[in-house]
């Protein structure tokens, strides 16, 4: 493996196009208008221009890769990035352009993390710059990236003795986070008004630290058993209530004293990426779309499939499995590419989005509804346009010459109704209360000869006041016509 870098990158590399190429022509859902294009087009695919110029996902799972292989045995680099590609939590978070910052804040964050490792190694300037550089457009994309130079100093200050350098050397080294992080803070605090993001509609802080108690394991979970994926999900009101809280917190315990106790160099490496990049979305910050989601652990997860590689690894190197352990990982590889090539069907749009059966978990809850009025409105037009096609339930379709289906023409309303209708939009709520009460009076008073009033119980034929040369009201029929 370590003669063959390239051959191992240009896996990685297809494995990701492989599990993520259905998501190439989905359209655009949810938020992605909005954010991505700044104001809604229409639901027409993402053209091959914004795919190739977005190409931050395959760089995350590249530069993972080779940022691991510089640290830990490339075969576990190479196993946790491809488990990092495939794995259908990370699916989410690819296909939904509204979450591309995500990933390019981690493809930046790893960037930095790659160059301060080479200059650690072989110095140069540019490489520091490289190294600042990448910080800062990480923090400037998404504030996940941040803690990126937590994990930068652990491998400073933690690194084994051969490789100690002197304090001072050390310092310089994180000179570049230091500076690109005093040049971040002060834009963010121009663009929110301050550090943190208003928590107008979150829950106040200790309520967000308690629901981290069912919020892990979910993620956990949801990593073991990738079902009842969700782009965004809440938290029920007897979370902390569930039975299974104490076990769960119970084994999370006992593998994170074992990594501690008796862990290789991967597995520490891994729980101090997961727990580092896991801070800004541990309830500490405010985050008012939803408290979990796939996108909240995209980095974060890169630790956990480093601990799964090594020990699967680990399984691997015993010489009863030996035979067995190339097999059953490329079959396992395959399963999971394949996950992620259906949840990336989930996003075709809207309304597949809102139907698709990943959606259902067993323990917790959906959301129904959109982050925002426009998305909603989108997903209405979705599901309009599929009706027409399909037809309403219950109805039958007839194919035309032409080939294209239709249906029964609706029935035509009744003479009651019509009138009803038309009553009803002639002293609508567009019209001032005081006018739709003097409208009212003059219903109920008798008709005068002279001035051509009808006496049918309708408005008769006039225009308020408060509406005069803006708009007029519907005509009503005069008597005699």
């Amino acid at each position: 493996m370590q003669r063959r870098p390239l051959a191992a990158a240009v896996l990685v590399t297809l494995a990701a196009l492989g599990a993520h190429a259905p998501g190439l022509v989905n359209g655009y859902v949810w938020d992605d208008p909005d954010i991505v294009l700044g104001a809604y087009q229409g639901d027409r695919p993402r053209s091959w221009t914004e795919l190739l110029l977005a190409p931050d996902a395959n760089a995350s799972d590249l530069l993972a890769f080779l940022v691991l292989r510089r640290l830990v045995d490339p075969r576990v680099a190479l196993g946790a990035a491809l488990l990092f590609a495939v794995h259908p939590v990370q699916a989410g978070t690819v296909n939904e352009l509204a979450a591309r910052n995500t990933v390019l804040a981690a493809a930046l964050a790893l960037g930095a993390l790659l160059a301060h490792l080479a200059s650690r190694e072989r110095g140069g300037r540019w490489r520091v710059v490289a190294c600042g550089a990448c910080y800062f457009l990480g923090l400037v994309s998404k504030e996940t990236a941040a803690p990126i130079a937590i994990v930068a100093a652990f491998l400073d200050w933690a690194a084994p003795p051969p490789t100690v350098r002197p304090w001072k050397t050390r310092l310089a080294g994180l000179a570049p986070f230091a500076v690109a992080l005093a040049a971040y803070l002060p834009l963010r605090v121009l663009a929110l008004g301050a550090l943190a993001p208003p928590a107008e509609r979150s829950a106040p802080l200790a309520e967000r630290l308690l629901q981290q108690l069912w919020i892990v394991p979910q993620y956990f979970a949801t990593a073991a058993w990738p079902a009842g994926l969700d782009a965004a999900r809440r938290v029920p009101a007897t979370a902390l209530s569930e039975p299974w809280l104490v076990p769960a917190w119970l084994a999370i315990l006992a593998a994170v004293a074992w990594i501690l106790w008796r862990g290789t160099r991967a597995t520490r490496l891994g729980l101090l990426l997961f727990a580092a990049s896991y801070l800004p979305v541990s309830g500490l910050i405010a985050i008012p779309s939803s408290p979990i989601a796939e996108r909240h652990v995209y980095l974060a997860a890169l630790g956990l499939w480093l601990v799964v590689a090594d020990r699967l690894v680990a399984l691997a190197s015993v010489p009863k499995l030996r035979r067995v352990a190339l097999p059953a990982g490329i079959a396992m590889l395959l399963v999971l590419a394949g996950l992620s090539a259906r949840r990336a069907t989930d996003f075709r749009d809207d309304l597949s989005t809102r139907t698709t059966p990943w959606r259902w978990s067993a323990t917790g809850t959906r959301s129904t509804r959109p982050a925002t009025s426009p998305a909603r409105r989108r997903r209405g037009r979705t599901r309009s346009r599929r009706t027409r096609r399909t037809g309403p339930p219950g109805t039958s379709s007839e194919t035309s010459p032409s080939g294209v289906a239709t249906f029964p023409p609706r029935s035509a309303p009744s003479p009651a109704r019509r009138r009803s209708v038309r009553t009803s939009s002639i002293t609508s709520t567009t019209m001032p209360s005081r006018s739709r009460r003097s409208a009212a009076a003059r219903r109920r008073a008798p008709s005068s000869p002279g001035r051509g009033r009808s006496s049918l119980p309708i408005a008769p034929h006039w225009q308020p006041r408060s509406t005069r040369g803006s708009r007029r009201l519907v005509d009503a029929p005069r008597a005699g016509s």
